[in-house]
């Protein structure tokens, strides 16, 4: 099983979370650390993959596509 903690790096336990953390996932492979920037870009990809397979089919809607992306 698998779990996700946000951590505020901002207060001084979730700093010292944080360092823990950084420290556990070098030493080991059941640790992984990602950064709010990479969940990002890992969401805009699903997302790009989606509109590639839509397109591909051509299923795509060009308002569809822009009402998704908040456009």
């Amino acid at each position: 099983m698998k779990h996700l903690i946000e951590i505020d790096d901002g207060t001084k336990a979730g700093e010292t979370l944080l360092n823990l953390a950084e420290i556990l996932s070098k030493k080991s492979k059941g640790i992984d650390l990602l950064r709010h920037e990479i969940i990002e870009e890992m969401e805009d990809l699903k997302l790009l993959r989606k509109m590639e397979d839509s397109r591909k089919t051509g299923l795509a809607d060009t308002e569809e596509v822009l009402k998704k992306l908040g456009l």
